[in-house]
């Protein structure tokens, strides 16, 4: 696991999410993945915002995502997905 960043505690809809924040967040993704020459990545919840939209723009590499907590909503979410997601 990388962190990149520090992750802020959200409340919503009775739970707590985590997103991260940071204004260098784009120059902290293009860097670890420079570094990191990643063959695929995982997203866990990749439609959380921010990290991991970025990472998924900018990655160049094959990218998997799961979602384990909107099993009833993937039905909408799978037709707004980015190419190259698999659901």
């Amino acid at each position: 696991m990388i962190q990149i960043g520090q992750a802020i505690a959200v409340p919503y809809n009775g739970a707590i999410g985590r997103i991260t924040l940071s204004l260098r967040l784009e120059w902290l993704v293009s860097r670890m993945l420079e570094r990191e020459q990643f063959d695929i990545i995982h997203h866990h919840e990749p439609l959380v915002p921010f990290l991991s939209m970025q990472i998924l723009d900018s990655a160049r590499c094959p990218q998997v995502a799961t979602f384990p907590r909107i099993r009833r909503l993937l039905v909408l979410v799978w037709p707004a997905r980015p190419s190259g997601i698999a659901t």
